[in-house]
């Protein structure tokens, strides 16, 4: 098909202006790169990467069990690619990709609760029994975090609470006091 639409003069001469510079065309990319491909980043990241961070970091659970833990699911998982990849090929992509960003929407916050409960249920009770608030003015949000990145009082405490695995509340009201 390309050689024939080669041949008869009707391929681009500028491809990559076709592609990203001209309407209707530079919609279809932005949208395949930016809506197809986003939700599927979140849905794996957050599945793989973060539940691995989660494990580690925030439920304290040792090296060696969240990486076998994250080893075993994704044995578990890959044969799936096939089976889904199949059934892609017969009911459509977007179907089996909006079906995989909804179940992921609806199941990811029970599995790191599930996660929480069976990995360290101390922690689990704790933050249940333990309601923790930071009251401060100074908190900043940091997307890129730099060598000149300043941190206030109220991010180190923010990270200090995050990193020991505790959940909390953020008030903007301050009480005039040391936390």
């Amino acid at each position: 098909m390309f050689q024939r639409m080669k041949s008869q003069g009707k391929g681009s001469k500028s491809p990559l202006k076709d592609s990203f510079l001209k309407y209707p065309n530079n919609k279809y990319v932005l949208l395949a790169l930016l809506g197809a491909t986003a939700g599927q980043g979140v849905v794996w990241y957050t599945g793989q990467f973060y539940a691995l961070f989660f494990l580690l970091i925030t439920l304290k659970v040792d090296y060696v069990t969240t990486y076998m833990l994250i080893a075993a699911s994704l044995l578990i998982g890959t044969p799936f690619f096939i089976v889904f990849g199949a059934l892609s090929d017969k009911i459509g992509r977007l179907k089996i990709i909006l079906a995989g960003c909804l179940i992921a929407a609806v199941t990811y916050f029970p599995l790191f609760k599930g996660l929480t409960h069976f990995a360290n249920p101390a922690l689990e009770q704790y933050q249940e029994s333990t309601k923790i608030s930071v009251a401060a003015t100074d908190c900043s949000f940091h997307i890129f975090v730099l060598p000149t990145t300043r941190f206030s009082d109220c991010d180190r405490a923010k990270d200090f609470l995050t990193k020991s695995g505790l959940s909390f509340s953020r008030s903007r009201k301050f009480l005039g006091r040391a936390w």
